[in-house]
């Protein structure tokens, strides 16, 4: 009976070293296994963020295509697509589009002022307002695109008119001449609304182009 009893004993703990043995070596395992894992997140995230590195966002990408656009037909799906993708963009799309006219085909003007308009209606049916400052601040760079400024111009008093009064007379030297011609007319205007010294000037700045 003692030998069967020490028998069992020692069977007893030889399994126990058998299980204790095997318990480091599944931590191992495991530890292993969560760092290949972590690697690979850490990996994918990397790869993530050099792809979105590399493409242009949306916006930018449907100004692109947009400003190399073909005579009409040709092309015609894709300019589609990224006409929708700008006007669903809102006004965050409103300045790309305009910096996108400096560089446009003949055609692509036609599709990037259709995108702009569209955002500028659907703004006002929803009774939003206008990214005011950055369209002015866009039509004051004399650098930027006779055509897009106008278009922000435009835009921007339509929807207040008294901006005309404020800005317009400082356009006498502007290289637009369409903005140098509203400056000369609104000089003439209120040169006629007033007598005297102060109509004068105002006549001498209209006809001199903005010498006092």
């Amino acid at each position: 009976m003692t030998l069967l009893s020490d028998g069992v004993t020692g069977m007893a703990g030889l399994s126990g070293g058998w299980s204790a043995g095997r318990s480091p070596g599944r931590a191992v395992v495991v530890r292993a296994v969560a760092g290949v894992l972590a690697l690979l997140v850490v990996l994918a995230a990397d790869a993530g963020a050099a792809k979105k590195k590399e493409r242009p966002d949306a916006i930018t990408e449907a100004v692109g295509i947009l400003q190399s656009a073909k005579t009409a037909g040709q092309g015609s799906r894709e300019n589609q697509r990224a006409l929708v993708a700008l006007t669903g963009s809102g006004e965050r799309a409103m300045l790309p589009i305009l910096t996108g006219f400096q560089k446009a085909t003949p055609e692509g003007l036609n599709w990037l002022r259709n995108a702009f308009e569209q955002i500028a209606e659907s703004l006002r049916a929803a009774r939003k307002p206008l990214p005011a400052d950055a369209l002015r601040a866009f039509v004051m760079e004399t650098g930027n695109s006779a055509d897009a400024r106008r278009l922000a111009w435009d835009t921007l008093v339509s929807e207040d008119a008294r901006l005309a009064e404020q800005v317009i007379p400082g356009m006498l030297n502007d290289p637009s001449p369409e903005f140098r011609r509203d400056a000369v007319e609104l000089l003439l205007k209120q040169a006629a609304q007033v007598e005297g010294a102060a109509a004068t000037d105002l006549y001498r700045r209209a006809m001199g182009g903005g010498c006092a």
